[in-house]
């Protein structure tokens, strides 16, 4: 795909993205959309990944793409935007049984150990 056809698909899938009914879609819902073949679904999946390298598109947990807005853009190197680390801290994401490890091992260091004397 050449660098014109590449920039006026990241147009118009931003002004897709940018309509105010547009609501977050996977890329098979967007693909399915527009009615597009194997061989373009592919093409969109290069475009929608651009874009996100550029910071234009964001991805959700559930691989939901949508338009970055105002002042939330993500870093070059994340491929995946997601602002809800920072408000659960370091435990979000990280599985349930693991958490309670932690949580054991925080708790069992606060007790006080009585030596076998």
């Amino acid at each position: 795909m050449s660098k014109k056809d590449m920039d006026r698909r990241k147009k118009f899938i931003l002004e897709l993205m940018g309509d105010p009914i547009y609501q977050p879609m996977r890329l098979r819902e967007i693909s399915s959309l527009l009615r597009l073949s194997k061989e373009e679904k592919r093409e969109l999946y290069d475009v929608l990944d651009e874009l996100c390298e550029e910071g234009k598109v964001s991805v959700d947990r559930k691989g939901r793409y949508e338009k970055v807005k105002g002042k939330w853009k993500k870093k070059k190197d994340d491929r995946y935007y997601d602002d809800r680390r920072e408000e659960y801290g370091s435990e979000y994401g990280i599985k349930k049984s693991s958490r309670r490890e932690s949580r054991l091992r925080e708790h069992s260091s606060d007790i006080p150990k009585v030596s076998a004397s």
